[in-house]
């Protein structure tokens, strides 16, 4: 996800996990929050979070990233015992998974803190889904994103005011009928793999 300051990249994230936890109410969480704690602070108390990440909570970075590719390499694991190719076949079985999903407020940073996190995420993007991990990043351009992350990132949201390069580079283009916006709203455009980009408003300030 893209979009400039005050586009509502923050409230759109928190609003996506609310309906991950109302559809999957059995998931992990993992909050990565490059705002001080300001995005995602508000849960902290779920029994689904496995861990809060912030800028200002002293952790060490790049225990934290091998720590993630440590959790890609467990899950390999556990398919490969049990002679399963996506994490789907374990449902029925002793050895389910539970899905894993890594929310990022500011990517750019994540990915500028430690080497580990390029690598960490990049594969995640590659390989988490057959494995039940799944990334959601929002950051303000990603002309600084790594190419093979960006590769395997395409369920794509720009933001209003999204930089005209930032979409090119993800390859985006807004549709051309009118959009209009309710007020105390904001917008953006998704694109899905295989679908043409469309308009879509959410709610500013939602309560949960």
């Amino acid at each position: 996800m893209i979009g400039t300051t005050g586009s509502g990249k923050s409230e759109l994230l928190k609003l996506v996990i609310k309906q991950m936890l109302f559809e999957k109410p059995d998931c992990e969480l993992t909050l990565i929050d490059f705002k001080g704690g300001a995005t995602f602070n508000q849960f902290s108390g779920l029994m689904q979070l496995k861990r809060l990440v912030t800028d200002i909570d002293g952790h060490n970075p790049d225990e934290f990233w091998q720590g993630m590719r440590a959790e890609i390499g467990r899950r390999e694991i556990t398919l490969a015992a049990n002679r399963a190719s996506r994490i789907e076949e374990l449902d029925a079985t002793s050895s389910r998974l539970p899905r894993h999903f890594i929310f990022i407020d500011e990517l750019a940073t994540a990915l500028a803190e430690s080497s580990h996190a390029i690598s960490a995420l990049t594969a995640v993007a590659a390989r988490g889904r057959t494995l039940g991990l799944h990334l959601f990043a929002a950051t303000q351009s990603v002309q600084t994103v790594p190419r093979a992350m960006l590769t395997n990132l395409r369920f794509r949201v720009a933001l209003a005011d999204a930089d005209p390069m930032d979409l090119a580079l993800l390859n985006m283009k807004r549709p051309a009928e009118p959009q209009m916006t309710p007020k105390g709203w904001a917008s953006g455009i998704v694109q899905r793999p295989g679908v043409l980009s469309s308009y879509f408003n959410f709610p500013i300030g939602a309560k949960f």
